[in-house]
C-alpha cells in the first residue's frame, strides 16, 4: 500500500487529476482499515501539497479535499458498521490500547499475544473486564 501511495503522490505532483487524488485517498483509506496510523499521514500530505503548489492555499485545499473524499468513502462503511452493529463509537478500530498493553507489559516477550492476567487464551471481553476493573474509583485492580 505504501508503494502505491507514494507512486500516486509522485504522479499527482507531476499532473494532478481528480482521479489520481481520489485514488490516493482511497489507498490511504484501504491502508487505514488495517493500520489506522496511516491517517496520521493526512496533515503531512496537505503540507506537502502546499509546498509543491507554491503555497497556493485554494488549489491545495481543493485537491486535498478530493484526496480526503477518497479516504472517507473507503473508511465510512467501517465506521458505520462499528456504530450500528458493534455499538462502538470508533472511526476504524479500538484495539490499540490492548495491543499496546500486550507489547509493553512487564511480561511481554515480543513474540506472543499473552495478557499476564489471562494467559494466551484471553478473549476481548476479558480485556473489557480488566479495563473496567482498573477504572473503578476505589482503585481496585491497581
Amino acid at each position: 500500500m505504501t508503494i502505491t501511495l507514494l507512486w500516486a503522490l509522485l504522479k499527482i505532483s507531476d499532473s494532478p487529476s481528480w482521479k489520481l487524488l481520489f485514488g490516493a485517498g482511497a489507498v490511504i483509506g484501504i491502508a487505514s482499515i488495517t493500520r489506522p496510523n496511516y491517517l496520521a499521514l493526512l496533515p503531512f500530505i496537505f503540507f506537502w501539497m502546499l509546498f509543491i503548489w507554491n503555497n497556493q492555499m485554494r488549489k491545495s485545499v481543493i485537491r486535498f479535499l478530493i484526496l480526503a473524499a477518497g479516504c472517507v468513502i473507503i473508511v465510512s462503511p467501517v465506521t458505520l458498521r462499528n456504530i450500528f452493529i458493534g455499538h462502538d463509537k470508533v472511526l476504524i478500530a479500538s484495539q490499540g490500547g490492548i495491543n499496546f498493553y500486550i507489547g509493553n507489559n512487564p511480561y511481554a516477550d515480543g513474540t506472543s499475544a499473552v495478557i499476564p492476567e489471562f494467559g494466551n487464551t484471553w478473549q476481548y471481553s476479558d480485556c473489557e473486564y480488566l479495563g473496567a476493573k482498573r477504572d473503578q474509583p476505589d482503585g481496585a485492580g491497581h
